[in-house]
C-alpha cells in the first residue's frame, strides 16, 4: 500500500476516526498512522483538524501521544452521510449474498432434477421392454442415490420414483414395440401367402372388364336398332295419312264438277 492515500482521508472520516476513540482524545500522530485514513502526512492532518476546530466540531485536546483533538457534540452532516451510505452498502453486500446463496441452492436443485429425470427415463424405458436386468440394476442404484440424498423423501421425488415403473411413451420405446408388432404381423402375412395354392376358377380381371364391355355395347346396339325401327314405322305411318289426305282432296274434287 502507498504511505500516502488522499482518497481516504476527508472530514467525514477524519471525525469518524476521532469518534471511533470513545470521546476521548487522540493524537494527531495516532491519525497519521491510521490505515482506515490511508496513512496521510501529519501536516494534512493537522491542518484539516483545524478546520473542523474553527466550525466547533473538534476542540484541541491533549492525548497520551501527544496534541490532539477530541470530538464535541456537535453532529458534522458529511459524518452521517458517509455513515449511512456504509449502512446502506452493507445491506446491499448481504442481500447480494443472500441472493448467491439462493442462486446456489436453485441451481444445485435444478441440477439434481435433471439428474433424477434422465436417471428414472432409463430405468422406465428398461422396464416398458422388460429389460430385467438392467432394470433392476438401475432401481437399485437409484433407490441408494434417493436415500443418501435425503433423509426424508420430498413427495415429488417419491412421485418420479414410482412413475419409473410405468409404460415408457418416449419415441425409442415406441417404435421397439410397434415395429416388433409390424415384423410379426407382415411375416405372418408372407406364411399364408405361401400356404395359399391361386386358383384356377378366379376369373381373370381382363376377361371380366371384357366381357362387361360386350355387353354394354350388345345393349347399346340393341337400342339403336329399336329406335331405328320406331322412326321408320313413324316415317310410314306420315306417308299412309298423306296418300289418305290427297285421296279425299281429288274426291272432292270430282264431285264439284257438273
Amino acid at each position: 500500500m502507498k504511505r500516502t492515500d488522499p482518497t481516504r482521508l476527508n472530514e467525514a472520516t477524519l471525525m469518524r476516526a476521532v469518534l471511533e476513540r470513545g470521546g476521548k482524545p487522540v493524537a494527531y500522530k495516532t491519525l497519521a498512522e491510521l490505515e482506515a485514513l490511508g496513512r496521510p502526512p501529519r501536516p494534512t492532518v493537522e491542518t484539516l483538524c483545524e478546520s473542523l476546530i474553527e466550525r466547533s466540531y473538534l476542540v484541541p485536546a491533549v492525548a497520551a501521544k501527544g496534541n490532539g483533538v477530541q470530538a464535541t457534540t456537535k453532529e458534522h452532516p458529511g459524518l452521517w452521510a458517509l455513515l449511512i451510505s456504509e449502512h446502506l452498502a452493507g445491506v446491499d453486500a448481504a442481500r447480494t449474498a443472500d441472493a448467491a446463496g439462493a442462486r446456489d441452492t436453485l441451481r444445485d436443485l435444478v441440477s439434481t432434477s435433471i439428474f433424477f429425470k434422465k436417471a428414472a427415463r432409463e430405468a422406465r424405458c428398461a422396464w416398458t421392454r422388460a429389460d430385467d436386468d438392467l432394470y433392476g440394476e438401475l432401481a437399485a442404484q437409484l433407490d441408494a442415490w434417493i436415500a443418501k440424498q435425503w433423509e426424508t423423501t420430498p413427495a415429488w421425488v417419491a412421485r418420479r420414483r414410482r412413475s419409473v415403473e410405468t409404460l415408457c411413451r418416449c419415441f425409442d420405446c415406441q417404435e421397439y414395440g410397434d415395429g416388433a408388432r409390424r415384423h410379426e404381423e407382415v411375416k405372418r402375412k408372407m406364411e399364408a401367402g405361401k400356404r395359399e395354392e391361386p386358383s384356377a376358377e378366379t376369373p381373370d380381371p381382363a376377361d371380366v372388364l371384357d366381357e362387361v364391355m360386350t355387353e354394354e355395347m350388345e345393349t347399346d346396339l340393341k337400342t339403336q336398332h329399336e329406335l331405328q325401327a320406331q322412326v321408320e314405322a313413324i316415317g310410314a305411318g306420315h306417308e299412309a295419312l298423306a296418300a289418305q289426305v290427297a285421296a279425299l282432296i281429288k274426291q272432292n274434287g270430282n264431285e264439284t264438277q257438273p
